[in-house]
């Protein structure tokens, strides 16, 4: 799996490309295809919601999902056990009320994961992580704490999330459309920085915008 990262004028851009090697991959004795799989709809939230925060508080990002979940594709109810890995990545970005462009900004944080893990993405490595979910009995999990470090106007966004399969079954691949159950994402902050249309389906479902001060 590949993860690319684009930074526009308009949002900082996270993708999750879907690129298995489809001959000879064979994972955990899983091999992914290219017509078949799964499509899930999964939810994530930051917290404490607030559009302004010091430097030294604490944000953090949580995603859960049961293992039983809808295939979007068939309607139909798969149990999504035991999977390789879910995956998917995470960026920040440093709103720049000069060039009116988002720059790089993981250094302005400490993080630091409290369920699943953390990896390194290929590239720019100040841009962001790959985050891993953690399995459980019952659910998939991942949660993290981000601790302020630096003043000014960031941006966090987040990709949809892949699996290569589950364990011993092949063609179970499946890609789950994350997006943000926060009420408020404090998009006006996009709008002021970047001058950008706030109804964007992309901004909306993936980026969560705020103030450290």
């Amino acid at each position: 799996m590949t993860t690319i990262i684009k930074y526009s004028r308009n949002v900082l851009l996270i993708i999750a490309v879907q690129s298995f090697l489809f001959f000879g991959c064979n994972k955990d004795g899983t091999t992914p295809c290219q017509n078949g799989g799964y499509s899930f709809v999964v939810s994530s939230q930051y917290s404490p919601q607030q559009d302004i925060y010091q430097v030294g508080d604490t944000i953090y990002f949580t995603s859960q999902f049961p293992k039983t979940l809808v295939d979007q594709i068939n309607n139909s109810s798969v149990n999504y056990s035991n999977s390789v890995g879910i995956q998917g990545d995470i960026g920040f970005g440093y709103l720049d009320t000069i060039t009116h462009q988002p720059i790089a900004a993981r250094d302005s944080f400490t993080i630091f994961s409290i369920k699943g893990s953390f990896s390194e993405r290929p590239g720019n490595q100040n841009v962001g992580l790959n985050f891993n979910y953690f399995e459980n009995a019952e659910n998939y999990e991942f949660q993290a704490a981000f601790v302020c470090k630096k003043r000014g106007i960031y941006t966090i966004g987040v990709s949809d999330l892949l699996s290569e399969g589950l364990q011993g079954e092949n063609c179970t691949n499946a890609g789950f459309n994350l997006s943000l159950a926060n009420t408020n994402q404090h998009l006006y902050l996009h709008q002021y920085v970047l001058n950008v249309d706030t109804t964007d389906q992309e901004l909306q479902q993936k980026v969560y915008d705020f103030r450290v001060q």
